[in-house]
């Protein structure tokens, strides 16, 4: 609603789920939102995982109710050769 106050919602059970880029479900994580209403959370890929765009979609807990989405780009780790001559 236009004009509509927004206020975090403290206290809140939510899921973070990660998906691959085939939609496949890579972690479900239970959180918590603290009183400003966000949450915080980390999820490493596996090794040899999947590269390519990862959803990122925040649900109510216990439900399928979108709260919120994220794509991540997740790239392979190229080390970079740099090569030096010394005189």
């Amino acid at each position: 609603a236009r004009g509509a106050k927004l206020v975090p919602a403290p206290a809140t059970t939510v899921a973070l789920r990660v998906l691959g880029p085939t939609g496949e479900e890579l972690s479900e994580q239970i959180l918590v939102t603290d009183d400003m209403g966000s949450v915080a959370a980390s999820f490493d890929t596996p090794a040899g995982g999947s590269v390519g765009r990862h959803r990122l979609v925040l649900v109510a807990n216990g439900t399928d109710e979108q709260l919120a989405e994220e794509v991540v780009q997740v790239a392979a780790f190229e080390p970079t050769s740099s090569t030096f001559d010394w005189p």
